[in-house]
């Protein structure tokens, strides 16, 4: 079993850190040894790749793509991308890197940057399907990790047939979550159509541990999730 922590481990899940900052994925990686991490990225006004989940900062309400990186005014440190891969790089550790845009600029500044900075190895970029596939066009040329998260099942049937790495399955949000286990009955079919065409597959975002072991039931043995200790209570107790 391998945890991510999704954006990092922070509050909400027995520790203070605001999401998406350098504390976050510190803690993560380097205290509580989750196998990686999950993080946003976006880019300012001035063209800095930088994580933050949200288009808007938030309590200062800036709009992230209208204002320069160093006019951006948070409670929390808004990192640049550089930072995070620097942090990877030092402890070996592996990232799934949601896009959140699909502007050409930032997505051309993410590959020289894992290129300048060897990261193609410890990073998979996933996005919903109008991101990642932006990503994709670029990416047949450069063999980078290209992931998808679907909003539908008709997006998973879609993500079979094209060139992406790895797929997604679960939930971002509990209306989504209920309605994935009403069809929960399908997940061993589609599990055995992904790998059919030796697609990978990561569980995300899964915070309840008995969610977490019916993927581990089906072979599905990376979970994105934003209950760390949860999932490595469950990883230690299979161990």
């Amino acid at each position: 079993m391998e945890v991510y922590a999704h954006r990092g481990s922070h509050s909400g899940y027995h520790h203070t850190n605001f999401e998406n900052t350098m504390e976050a994925f510190q803690y993560a990686l380097e205290e509580q040894k989750c196998d990686g991490i999950e993080c946003d990225l976006r880019m300012s006004q001035d063209g800095v790749p930088l994580i933050h989940h949200d288009p808007i900062t938030r309590e200062t309400n800036q709009v992230i793509r209208d204002t320069r990186f160093n006019d951006l005014q948070t409670p929390y440190k808004i990192p640049r991308l550089e930072e995070v891969f620097l942090l990877l790089k030092k402890t070996n550790k592996q990232c799934f890197l949601e896009l959140k845009e699909s502007d050409p600029m930032l997505l051309i500044k993410l590959i020289r940057l894992m290129d300048e900075m060897q990261m193609r190895e410890q990073i998979t970029c996933i996005g919903f399907p109008e991101h990642a596939r932006a990503l994709l066009h670029l990416a047949e040329r450069c063999t980078i990790r290209v992931g998808l998260i679907p909003r539908t099942p008709i997006d998973v049937m879609r993500a079979i047939i094209q060139p992406f790495h790895i797929i997604m399955l679960g939930w971002t949000s509990p209306k989504e979550r209920n309605l994935f286990l009403r069809f929960s009955f399908l997940l061993p079919f589609v599990v055995r159509l992904i790998r059919r065409r030796n697609k990978e597959i990561v569980a995300g975002v899964i915070n309840n541990r008995i969610d977490m072991q019916e993927f581990l039931d089906y072979g599905i043995s990376r979970i994105i999730t934003d209950n760390v200790p949860e999932a490595l209570f469950l990883k230690n107790s299979l161990m």
